[in-house]
């Protein structure tokens, strides 16, 4: 999660680049190439060079021949040729590939190692004082990607060069460890890191590379001309963690950590149920002004014409959804809604949460305890301490059955939640325990 933003921020970078320098250079030069004063130059260029027309930087790289060209250094590049390289071609060949990357799912709670360009190694960093010489325990939580090449399901492990201008290498490499998870069931791989005095306090991990370096760069131009953005993932890294020092025959100290769901569930549920109510009243006053709206003789038109082809137009709950089609009808946005869609989301006759939520908040024993939800709102109840060294746990439930429910439902499963999200607040990872 803290690759992630990185990433995004190298695409800005990217974008900027492109748009606010390379595009403004690039029609300057255009309009140079054109001008009466430069066609004795262009013609002389298109003998000297065949593909002056086809090949896309061919014009650039040359545009220092041109009278009238714009200066590359008010663009920040040093002269033509460094304009194509430092404006365009980082764009050209990367931009793609850092969007797709972006795209990708899990990426709310996890990143991917990338083999050819942006964030490609993943560190895990502390101050010399906070990390005295002594035995360390490194862990990642990592799955490979189904369909990806097994041959790049291996991550090395290693303490980084010092390069700032790359984000890939190791000054000494640790160990390489094949990763057997997947993303539905990522597993933890542990590594023994020894710290000297003098040994650096980063250590961090990288997708295996190939023995020659050189190897990269034909590679991801082979992917890129078959899929449109280059390297597919292979690796996708939940956590990592690094414990230490350890002591010899050290035993972690106990402890307990508890979770009162009157404390947590409740209160989120309550919350829910008013935002609910508050969001209906909003859709209320907007669907009164679309109501209104849809009177008028255009938008009875209107409403006609869309029901050629749509006949859910005429469906109760979804009629507010077109909205946005119609003349004069009130700005959602005014009330709070992203769009008609959004807004017509809230029509309280939509409402499958509403009446379950308020249906369990007024059950009894809920200043002591919670009911678990069967279908919508909470299914789940999550422990989640904030330090879990690798070791036994015991977890105990205090919980009991609702007299008259059917036996067959009188069952919890146990095991580690999938999806910690708010709006998908049930399911495991996995088989239960």
């Amino acid at each position: 999660e803290s690759v992630n933003p990185k990433n995004l921020e190298i695409i800005k970078r990217l974008e900027e680049t492109y748009e606010k320098k390379w595009l403004p250079w690039k029609e300057g030069v255009d309009k140079a190439a054109k001008a009466p004063e430069n066609q004795e130059v262009v013609a002389k260029l298109r003998k000297k060079h065949p593909n002056y027309d086809t090949d896309p930087n061919l014009k650039y790289q040359k545009a220092d021949l041109l009278k009238g060209s714009p200066d590359p250094r008010d663009y920040g590049a040093n002269d033509p040729i460094n304009a194509v390289a430092v404006l365009y071609a980082s764009y050209w060949r990367y931009h793609n590939y850092m969007k797709h990357y972006t795209k990708l799912p899990h990426n709310d709670r996890g990143a991917y190692l990338k083999l050819a360009r942006g964030i490609q190694r993943f560190d895990i960093r502390s101050d010399s004082k906070d990390m005295p010489p002594g035995t360390y325990k490194f862990r990642i939580r990592a799955g490979a990607v189904k369909g990806s090449d097994p041959s790049r399901h291996f991550i090395e492990i290693g303490h980084p060069q010092q390069d700032k201008r790359t984000s890939r290498g190791f000054a000494k490499l640790i160990g390489t460890r094949q990763v057997s998870g997947t993303l539905e069931n990522p597993e933890i791989i542990e590594i023994t890191v020894e710290i000297g005095a003098n040994t650096p306090r980063v250590v961090g991990i990288q997708e295996r590379q190939p023995k020659m370096a050189k190897f990269l760069r034909p590679e991801f131009d082979r992917h890129k001309k078959e899929n449109g953005y280059g390297t597919p993932p292979a690796i996708w890294v939940d956590w990592m963690e690094l414990e230490g020092p350890i002591q010899k025959n050290q035993v972690p100290e106990s402890s307990i950590t508890r979770v009162e769901p009157e404390k947590t569930i409740n209160p989120a549920n309550e919350e829910f149920i008013k935002r609910t109510k508050e969001r209906q009243e909003r859709f209320k006053l907007w669907k009164k002004g679309v109501d209104e709206a849809a009177k008028t003789p255009e938008n009875q038109a209107i409403i006609a014409e869309i029901r050629k082809t749509d006949r859910l137009i005429d469906h109760p709950n979804r009629f507010y959804g077109y909205a946005d089609r119609f003349k004069g009808t009130p700005n959602p946005k005014d009330f709070g809604f992203l769009d008609s869609k959004k807004a017509a989301g809230s029509d309280p006759s939509r409402s499958k949460n509403l009446a379950l939520h308020k249906h369990y908040a007024s059950l009894p024993h809920r200043d002591t305890g919670t009911y678990l939800k069967m279908t919508l709102g909470t299914g789940r109840v999550i422990v989640a301490p904030k330090k879990m060294p690798v070791g036994s746990y015991v977890l105990r439930v205090r919980v009991g059955t609702v007299k008259g429910t059917p036996a067959a439902r009188r069952f919890i499963e146990i095991g580690h939640p999938q999806r910690v999200i708010a709006s998908r607040d049930w399911g495991l990872e996995g088989r239960s325990l």
